[in-house]
């Protein structure tokens, strides 16, 4: 357990690996630093806690699908691709679920990072933060829907009735078409 020189993202990216491997009971400080190669008390040097570190993961995932978004010329392209984004995320790290499951790890500082990005996100498209908020969580809870369908194995009997991934993107369009509509007649 010589190693001594981590850093933060080092951190973050081995708890994904083990989350991604044992799901997010199997992440404790003691395997993350036996992976690390370091003690566990050198952790809380970086990471108050654990739930410290699921909180920052949750973060740098949502930073990662956002930062993933091509540019895009409106807010509805720029939300239909946000929700493939996080669709694509959740497939290859089904643990987010119970990320955002969770009060303790989904809480206000995650709110307020998701705030922040969707904010500057829509700052070149005009819309109003409420509706950005709104948007967002619909498409959000969609998503969210769906891979709760594919964790608990839901999807992988309806493959063979349609595409599940063809369904997410339909439900998300449907979602941001709904939403342009009704920001239409709010205006006229």
């Amino acid at each position: 357990m010589g190693k001594t020189r981590l850093d933060q993202r080092q951190i973050l990216e081995t708890a994904l690996d083990i989350m991604r491997d044992e799901g997010v009971e199997g992440l404790t400080m003691r395997k993350l630093a036996m992976r690390l190669g370091v003690q566990a008390p050198t952790l809380y040097w970086h990471y108050p806690d654990r739930a410290a570190i699921l909180r920052a993961s949750l973060k740098s995932l949502l930073i990662e699908a956002v930062v993933g978004i091509p540019p895009c010329k409106s807010w509805q392209a720029w939300m239909m691709e946000l929700g493939i984004a996080l669709w694509r995320i959740d497939c290859r790290r089904p643990f987010v679920t119970a990320l955002l499951q969770s009060a303790e790890i989904n809480n206000e500082e995650i709110f307020a990072a998701a705030n922040e990005l969707l904010e500057k996100a829509m700052s070149d498209f005009g819309l109003e933060q409420v509706h950005a908020l709104r948007i967002f969580g619909d498409v959000q809870a969609i998503v969210l829907g769906w891979a709760m369908f594919a964790e608990v194995g839901v999807g992988n009997r309806l493959q063979p009735y349609f595409e599940v991934e063809t369904a997410v993107e339909e439900g998300v369009q449907m979602i941001v078409l709904g939403w342009e509509s009704r920001l239409s007649s709010l205006s006229a």
